[in-house]
């Protein structure tokens, strides 16, 4: 037995105050543990729900993602704090390689000196993946310790559908779960799953001086379970709920219920009240505060709960299942089996059958008015029991040595809101006895007692006619304050009395044995240690670390790539930090000291050659260096290139033009200048450095239009003259019919003309022809309507005239063939036998005049019989000289007319020019000069830019000034065929200090 309880011994330090349980009850808290993390680490990342990149810095946050591979995070090296903070939504790891290692884990923490909390809420859905998941064979060695305000939490989706619409699921190994909260948001799982789920299987997970509540519909946390019982496929190896509060839960409080052997469950020091009542009335029943079951023939090995606070309970405290090895020491169970209808769940400690392994001993289990007839403190003989104290000592009830108290004897104070809650009297005389089962100190973080005069049992101890140490608290306002504020020690003494405190480490000399406070100014992080003696000796030993942070420092700039001599701008932030000192690599403008305040600062710094920066912060905490980052600086290309032009280019006053323009190279903007008219400040704007068209809007006079555009390279402008020509005068319109008189059928010729028209317009009896020429000639044989109008119009006005035509009735004439053409459907008629460019589209017309309705016939390059006797063919485009014949008949007349046309001789376009470049020697020291030679052809002239400016022949050879620095030249060479341009570089290296390297030419 001792040797199973040693285990105890091997916790890190308790220590009372360093968390903040959100249970509003005035009881006594379970103790804190101080689990010896870092304080700090060189490798800290800073995480928050919109982050993004691998920053990972204050300024810069990055999503959770962002820290995998980093320093620290891989299972070796020096651990790794992410700090977190905001809303996340549903935490799953499954995919994430985060790993610390045995004594280095990966430590999850609020940001400092932030009180904002991490909140990770899962999925709208019930099921098992819906919950927060830290699961996934990469995802180990973490603990996620959300420090004394618990700042971190996972809350349940509050789905009330399926039992598995856990909060929070554990599956990976090595998760430790310090200072946090799990709020199971009244949703109808369990708050926390730890090895839940198929095929899962883990090992150390552990829950220390955190809290569940909420889970008003179910269990706080259960493990095990699975597909089945065939599957086997649940199981778990050290399992540890170390002084934890669990609250507020319908269900059991804690279901241990692996399915395949699993070994070490460890639930000491926690305090669980308002638990099991089966309010929900989900089927389940009434539950006890802590359930270990056996499922499926697995069994559980290794069993302690101790030191536990249980009451108001609608079931019992702990129930069995047989198999395993469990002890349950030192337990105060009160208040129990209130719920109506009690069941086998509702005794004080119970077993599921007769014949349960361990042992139940030095408990005290107590029941109230309100505990449900018939039930016991301790059920069905389960385990091997020792000196309980319960309402009554009769073995069949309480267990072997058990003795009978009451609550009023036993207890200081049975009012949760009071601090003596369950806390033994001094002058419990129920049983006189010492432990010795390994424990070495109670619920309340006094010392066990040694076995002499002492009573121990319960969650608490108790002594008798003997002088007790004296009882210490040491609480911080601030466990981890910023660089340079304030903070507060407050030490409480009691219990036997103090005579003296005396306090060491960060602090030293006496303190008041009374009690008392004392004010610091944060400035190197401590820990400060304090113990008080009196006449039963000397308190426990309270230790508190007050952490102040090392400067926490950001640096970037923007952009990162500039060009040579060009600015970036530099951002920084520091936080407990006294002074910031820059450096670059190679050395330049970012130097010197800095602002080592939050800022953001900013500084413009000019580069020349591509540079590290770096930003060092400092304080009697530390200093911090972050990643240094990296600009590069890039020669500068040349000015952009500008083509622009106008259509049409010259235009008649009052109408429009179009701009087009077109721009290569490197540009960053453009703009319009020198518009005096039209759309002038439409013009006289930015404009689209990808090219674009503008239209000017009516113009009235002549002038030039300017396309400016600059970039890395320098500015660059082009302009464009149009030209605007007098309107035209108002226009004139005449139309005649000639002969004015006709017989019916027979034809006659309208002809029409008008002076300065830019449209006209056919109305009256041949208003179907729409817009037509501005003069022309057209043969007709209309019946009624037989009044033909025409309007033309310019800019300046319109014109109209009318003509009419008197027909004559008259006999049938004979059969007459009208056959003409057009291009592409254009008005006019082309002449017959005229000639026309290759692709010419060609449409034929055609009437027959007395013709039978179907009497046409194409012969020649058109084929075809039976046509309409009016009609219209278009030709494929031209590709030779083509021949037709149209014939038309009414069967006894027939009229044959036919059309020749041919195709034009190609022009062969001019040739585009060519242009070689080059410069002899390419490479000379500083002061010599360099031979350009150039040759092209097809070209008339050349234009010289860069090194070199002004006109050039289109061939020719020159040598440049005396240079001083690497130069580029440009030569841009036109011809009729277009433009071409070429450049070439001259490479210009110090000149050497020894003067023989002139003759050998040294570099």
């Amino acid at each position: 037995m001792k040797k199973l309880l040693a285990l105890v011994a091997l916790l890190p330090s308790l220590a009372f105050g360093q968390v903040n349980f959100l249970d509003p009850l005035a009881y006594e808290k379970p103790e804190y543990i101080d689990l010896g993390l870092p304080a700090t680490s060189v490798n800290s990342y800073y995480v928050a729900p919109n982050g993004a990149g691998t920053a990972c810095t204050t300024g810069s946050p990055c999503a959770l993602s962002g820290v995998v591979g980093k320093p620290g995070t891989a299972g070796s090296g020096t651990s790794a704090i992410v700090y977190v903070k905001g809303d996340f939504g549903q935490l799953n790891t499954s995919s994430l390689t985060i790993r610390g290692y045995t004594g280095n884990p990966v430590i999850f923490r609020p940001w400092p000196s932030d009180t904002t909390p991490a909140t990770f809420t899962a999925a709208g859905g019930c099921g098992v993946n819906d919950a927060n998941r830290i699961y996934g064979s990469g995802f180990n060695n973490v603990v996620f310790d959300g420090g004394t305000d618990m700042l971190i939490r996972f809350v349940g989706s509050g789905c009330t559908s399926s039992q598995n619409g856990y909060a929070l699921t554990v599956g990976s190994n090595d998760i430790t779960l310090y200072r946090v909260r799990v709020n199971a948001n009244n949703g109808s799982g369990p708050a926390l799953g730890p090895a839940v789920g198929s095929g899962t299987s883990t090992s150390n997970f552990r829950f220390i001086n955190s809290e569940i509540y909420g889970a008003t519909k179910f269990y706080g946390v259960y493990s095990g379970g699975g597909t089945g019982c065939s599957a086997g496929d649940t199981s778990h190896t050290n399992m540890e709920f170390r002084n934890n509060v669990f609250r507020n839960i319908d269900g059991r409080g804690i279901q241990i219920e692996p399915r395949a052997n699993s070994n070490g469950v460890t639930i000491t020091g926690n305090a669980f009240h308002d638990i099991g009542y089966n309010r929900d009335g989900d089927g389940f029943g009434i539950s006890g505060a802590v359930q270990l079951a056996n499922a499926c023939g697995g069994t559980i090995s290794g069993v302690t709960v101790a030191n536990n606070l249980m009451w108001d309970l609608g079931g019992g405290g702990v129930l069995l299942y047989g198999g395993g090895s469990t002890n349950v020491y030192n337990n105060t169970i009160y208040d129990y089996g209130k719920q109506t209808s009690p069941t086998l769940n509702s005794h004080g400690i119970t077993c599921f059958n007769d014949g349960c392994t361990g042992n139940a001993s030095y408990n005290i289990v107590i029941p109230t008015a309100s505990t449900q007839s018939g039930l016991n403190p301790i059920n069905r003989d389960p385990v091997t029991t020792n000196r309980n104290v319960c309402n009554s000592s009769s073995a069949a009830v309480c267990g072997a040595n058990a003795r009978a108290s009451t609550a009023t004897d036993a207890f200081q104070s049975t009012d949760p809101n009071n601090a003596n809650f369950l806390k033994i009297k001094p002058t419990f005389t129920g049983v006189g006895y010492a432990n010795n089962v390994g424990l070495t100190t109670d619920y309340f973080g006094t010392a066990r007692p040694d076995g002499s005069g002492q009573y121990d049992v319960g969650a608490g101890q108790a002594s008798t006619g003997v002088a007790t140490p004296p009882t210490l608290t040491l609480n911080t306002t601030n466990a981890t304050p910023t660089l340079g504020t304030s903070f507060d020690l407050d030490w409480v003494v009691g219990g036997g009395g103090a005579t003296s405190c005396t306090a060491s480490g960060a602090w030293s000399g006496a303190k008041n044995p009374a009690g008392g406070t004392e004010s610091f100014t944060a400035t190197v992080t401590g820990s400060y240690v304090l113990v008080c003696t009196g006449a039963g000796g000397d308190s426990p030993i309270r230790d508190r670390t007050v952490t102040v942070p090392a400067p926490v420092v950001s640096l970037s700039a923007s952009p990162l790539s500039i060009y040579e001599g060009a600015q970036t701008t530099v951002q920084w932030s520091a936080t407990n930090a006294t002074t910031c000192t820059a450096s670059s690599s190679p050395a330049g403008n970012w130097t010197g000291s800095k602002t080592a305040t939050v800022g953001p600062h900013f500084e413009n710094v000019t580069l020349t050659v591509s540079s590290g920066l770096s930003l060092t912060c400092t304080s009697t905490a530390g200093s911090t260096t972050p990643p240094a980052v990296t600009v590069n600086a890039s020669p500068r290309p040349p000015p952009p290139v500008i083509g622009l032009s106008a259509s049409p280019q010259t235009v008649t006053a009052g109408n429009a033009s179009t701009i087009t323009w077109t721009v290569s190279g490197d540009v960053s903007t453009c703009t319009g200048l020198d518009a005096t008219q039209g759309n002038f400040a439409g013009w006289n704007s930015a404009k689209s450095t990808a090219g674009g068209t503008f239209a000017t809007g009516n113009l009235a006079a002549s002038g030039v239009w300017t396309l400016a555009c600059s970039g890395a390279g320098g500015p660059g402008t082009t302009t464009i003259p149009i030209t605007v020509n007098a309107a035209l005068p108002e226009p004139t319109a005449v139309i005649t019919i000639n002969p004015s008189s006709v017989l019916a059928g027979y034809y006659y010729d309208v002809i029409w003309d008008s002076t300065n028209a830019v449209s006209c317009t056919a109305t009256g009896a041949w208003s179907a022809l729409g817009s037509i020429a501005p003069r022309g000639t057209l043969g007709r044989n209309d019946t009624p309507p037989t009044t033909f109008g025409l309007t033309c119009t310019n800019a300046s006005g319109s014109a109209s005239d009318s003509a009419d035509i008197n027909l004559t009735p008259t006999t049938p004439l004979p059969v007459n063939t009208e056959f003409s053409a057009t291009v592409g459907g254009a008005y006019g008629s082309i002449a017959n036998g005229s000639t026309h460019p290759t692709g010419t589209v060609i449409r034929l017309t055609w009437y027959g005049f007395n013709a039978s309705a179907t009497g046409c016939t194409a012969t020649g390059d058109y084929a075809a019989a039976g046509l309409s006797r009016q009609g219209e063919y278009e030709m494929p485009p031209l590709a030779g000289d083509i021949q037709v014949t149209m014939s038309c008949t009414d069967g006894v007349t027939t009229s044959v007319k036919t059309l020749n046309f041919y195709e034009e001789d190609v022009i062969t376009p001019p040739a585009a020019p060519t242009l070689t470049f080059t410069a002899s020697p390419m490479t000379i020291l500083q002061g010599e000069s360099s031979t350009l030679t150039w040759d092209s052809t097809n070209a008339l002239s050349c234009v010289a830019s860069g090194g070199w400016s002004g006109g050039r022949g289109a061939d020719g050879e020159e040598d440049t000034i005396a240079l001083g620095q690497t130069t580029r030249f440009y030569l841009l060479c036109t011809g009729e065929g277009g433009s071409i341009q070429k450049e070439t570089a001259v490479t210009v290296r110090r000149t050497s200090r020894w003067p023989w390297c002139r003759w050998w030419r040294c570099r």
